[in-house]
């Protein structure tokens, strides 16, 4: 609907006394924003008119604005060289007689009911240096404090049952969003391995000839998580698992560390520490201690055994060490040093007899040797 604009009264011609501005019995109280006298008085019809370019300037014309004060009222003036009592003269002007407390331009576009927001009145602002008269602004809004309870209660249930069907709405949205994203994986995952056995089929021959092709491929493997050394992990990708043959690298693993540890045996008693054997592997194998540990793990049914000592694996052959074994050989470790019988009684709590009969038979087993130089009675034990 466009703007309502009301045509304003014309004026009268004719003499009238001047009088006096008669004030308002009661309040003028009008909806929208209104520009309200403060003192009576008579306004010129050029003040209103500039009054109302300066409104036209900040509003343009879509906005509705509507003028209450018009100059209707005649002013006369006598000519020059007239004395008083020979008459009033001709019509000079015409005033508009504004009472105070009356609204002399209104905006009755009302704003949204905001608490706390003062209204703007920037328009008014504009036009009121074009006035001889002081003027104040009023927002008078169609809300009244009577029916602001109800208008809160109804609002606060309103807010309760529209957030309950809000999270209801989400907890299904975040439902079906969890399903889609579920089949959608599911998918993907499946088209992977499609293509997954489909390049394992294409290139097994390479992976398993080409050294430089499988380090590649097994960090490949190691990017998604996938461990072609564990048997067990089969849930997946059995087929895959089937197509890299494991027991083929991993055999030729064990083959190697055998024949380390037999061929050290004179040296070390049979007993080698994992970061030696991965020292003497050669190099197009390029293993990492995790899969010797797997490979000597795999070596148990073979009579090795795989034992900790000091925070280091030790691969044993052909020999089981006691616990008591084990405490001696992790002292010498920590102490970096030979350990003698004084040694074991003091950090492991053994008698004199016992430290004597754990040397004697760590070193009938080759692990350790008597060192004669240093004491007298040959009890200083170093490890080779």
């Amino acid at each position: 609907m466009p703007p309502v604009f009301f045509k304003a009264p014309l004026p009268i011609n004719y003499k009238a006394p001047k009088g006096r501005i008669i004030p308002l019995k009661n309040p003028e109280i009008r909806l929208g924003k209104t520009l309200v006298t403060l003192t009576p008085r008579r306004i010129k019809a050029e003040a209103l008119e500039r009054v109302r370019m300066a409104l036209k300037r900040v509003l343009k014309k879509k906005t509705e604005r509507i003028v209450d004060a018009h100059a209707t009222y005649p002013v006369t003036k006598k000519p020059e060289g007239v004395k008083m009592g020979q008459g009033k003269g001709r019509v000079h002007h015409h005033v508009a007689r504004v009472p105070a407390g009356y609204p002399i331009i209104r905006l009755p576009q009302l704003s949204p009911f905001v608490p706390g927001e003062l209204p703007i009145f920037v328009a008014f602002e504009r036009a009121l240096s074009n006035l001889p008269v002081n003027c104040t602004f009023r927002s008078q809004l169609n809300r009244f404090p009577v029916d602001s309870w109800v208008i809160m209660r109804k609002v606060g249930i309103d807010k309760i049952l529209t957030k309950k069907e809000t999270e209801e709405r989400l907890e299904r949205l975040s439902q079906d969003l969890d399903k889609k994203n579920k089949e959608e994986s599911l998918r993907v995952l499946n088209d992977f391995r499609h293509s997954f056995e489909e390049f394992l089929v294409k290139y097994r021959r390479r992976i398993d000839t080409d050294p430089e092709f499988r380090l590649e491929f097994l960090e490949m493997l190691n990017t998604i998580s996938v461990d072609p050394l564990l048997s067990q992990q089969r849930n997946c990708f059995h087929n895959a698992i089937d197509l890299l043959t494991p027991s083929r690298r991993l055999g030729e693993l064990c083959t190697l560390m055998v024949e380390i540890c037999t061929s050290t045996k004179n040296e070390n008693g049979g007993i080698c520490e994992l970061s030696y054997i991965i020292s003497l592997v050669p190099e197009s194998y390029r293993v990492t201690e995790t899969e010797v540990l797997k490979a000597a793990n795999e070596l148990k049914h073979l009579g090795f055994h795989v034992t900790e000592i000091s925070g280091r694996h030790y691969l044993l052959l052909d020999i089981e060490l006691t616990g008591t074994q084990e405490k001696c050989l992790s002292l010498s470790s920590r102490l970096g040093r030979g350990i003698s019988c004084k040694d074991l009684s003091d950090n492991c709590g053994f008698t004199q007899e016992q430290a004597q009969i754990v040397l004697w038979e760590l070193s009938r087993l080759g692990l350790v040797w008597v060192d004669f130089e240093n004491t007298k009675e040959g009890k200083l034990i170093k490890k080779i």
